[in-house]
């Protein structure tokens, strides 16, 4: 008999996780699983803002909620001077740790080296996700596997696939930051912020 859940949330990153939490905590007695490819939770987020951890920015739309959000796992936020949100410990792997364990404790099962490799809207209603040779059955599924953007973080765009494959569209994808590549050697550069033109 396959492993059946209320929510299965695809992705462990910041999104999947505070959904996760969010899901749990709102619906209590619901089975609400995260299904991360990599070895861990959150390793784009423990990279996020240079280490520092960027969670979002004051000019966010539902700021208030960000903050009530992360204030509700224990996580204090301040801004900089050009807006953007950090927690006061700026570890963004103490970030993780925190979002993860918070999920744990909610009851979340978290699935680690579980990359989805298929996914089918069953005609009854639900879907049937797929994990190499073992299958799951979910009532309901968040994709929350991220962009596109840091293959070697896992954001590979797995969530567009599954998307078009159920109906939706899926505009072209553009990058909003992308690499200068330069023939100096600006190894030294590494991490430093700065306001540049080019």
């Amino acid at each position: 008999m396959k492993k059946s859940y209320d929510i299965a949330v695809i992705g462990g990153g910041a999104s999947g996780l505070a959904a996760a939490i969010t899901a749990a905590r709102r619906a209590k007695g619901v089975s609400v699983a995260v299904f991360e490819k990599k070895d861990r939770t959150g390793k784009k987020l423990s990279a996020t803002g240079n280490g520092r951890c960027n969670i979002s920015n004051t000019g966010c739309e539902d700021l208030e909620q960000v903050i009530d959000f992360f204030g509700s796992v224990g996580i204090a936020l301040r801004s900089e001077e050009e807006g953007r949100l950090y927690p006061y410990s700026e570890e963004a792997g103490e970030v993780t740790a925190i979002l993860t364990a918070c999920a744990l404790s909610e009851g979340v099962e978290i699935n680690l080296n579980s990359e989805i490799t298929g996914m089918e809207a069953e005609p009854s209603g639900g879907f049937l996700l797929f994990v190499g040779e073992k299958s799951f059955f979910a009532r309901n599924v968040l994709l929350a596997s991220g962009g596109k953007s840091y293959a070697a973080l896992g954001t590979t765009g797995d969530g567009y696939r599954f998307a078009k494959k159920l109906g939706h569209s899926v505009r072209q994808l553009i990058p909003a930051l992308t690499a200068v590549e330069v023939v100096e050697d600006l190894t030294s550069l590494k991490g430093l912020r700065t306001k540049a033109k080019v």
